[in-house]
């Protein structure tokens, strides 16, 4: 009789701790928000072992945009559009990729591998944001500095004609050096509205592509795709409580 007590008393230790190792197996990632660094290493933990190490270079190529943003944002020059447009350009092929692997046969596509290109979506739009935010603030300051030099020439051709002789010359060089500043400002503000226009519409396609992403999440996915889902709009309603 006691060996049977002892045997069962064993089959449930044995069960509990097999139902613990399960549910160990799978990160919780209920109190994580979607820009939380604790969400990012459940994602990462959550993929298919074989794809980390494609998720991870996509996510070490959104963080090479941001250290560029770092980087640029306070730079008013031709150095700072190049790399807007550079930054743009890396976007887009992080988007390539991320597409490339959605579609892909190569792994075992799972929820929590569809989880990560989601994620990396998101990651991507939260980077090509920040940077049209740079390029709006940059556009403006481009315009104040425009007016800044047309102030200036207007004063000085103002003294100008008040003035002969040597001082006469030397404010006329001055307007020309003016002239010059204010073409240069001119031309690189023409180029940061232009560049600007672009990343209005690819933060709203990347935006679009990430919530296609999130619904075929809960299309395909039954209930737990269904779960996963709204929880991505409760922190979405959290997200712009706090802005």
């Amino acid at each position: 009789m006691w060996v049977v007590i002892i045997v069962v008393i064993i089959a449930i230790i044995i069960l509990a701790l097999v139902i613990s190792g399960l549910n160990s197996s799978e990160p919780e990632e209920e109190n994580y928000g979607l820009d939380d660094n604790q969400y990012r290493e459940y994602v990462y933990k959550s993929v298919p072992k074989d794809f980390k190490p494609y998720l991870q270079q996509i996510l070490n190529a959104v963080d090479e945009i941001k250290e560029m943003e770092r980087r640029n944002s306070s730079e008013l020059n031709q150095a700072s559009y190049n790399a807007m447009v550079e930054i743009y350009n890396k976007a887009n092929e992080i988007e390539e990729k991320i597409k490339e692997y959605w579609n892909s046969n190569q792994f075992n596509k799972d929820f929590s591998y569809y989880i990560g290109l989601h994620y990396a979506s998101h990651l991507l739009g939260n980077a090509i944001k920040q940077e049209q935010q740079i390029i709006k603030n940059s556009f403006v300051k481009c315009k104040n500095e425009q007016k800044k030099w047309a102030d200036q020439i207007e004063n000085l051709k103002y003294r100008q004609q008040r003035t002969s002789g040597k001082q006469k010359s030397d404010i006329s060089q001055e307007i020309g050096n003016c002239c010059k500043a204010h073409k240069r400002i001119s031309t690189l503000a023409g180029q940061i509205g232009a560049v600007n226009t672009q990343y209005n519409q690819r933060v709203s396609q990347q935006h679009m592509e990430t919530a296609k992403r999130r619904d075929y999440i809960a299309a395909n996915f039954g209930e737990r795709g269904r779960r996963w889902k709204e929880r991505m709009h409760q922190r979405a309603l959290i997200r712009k409580g706090r802005k």
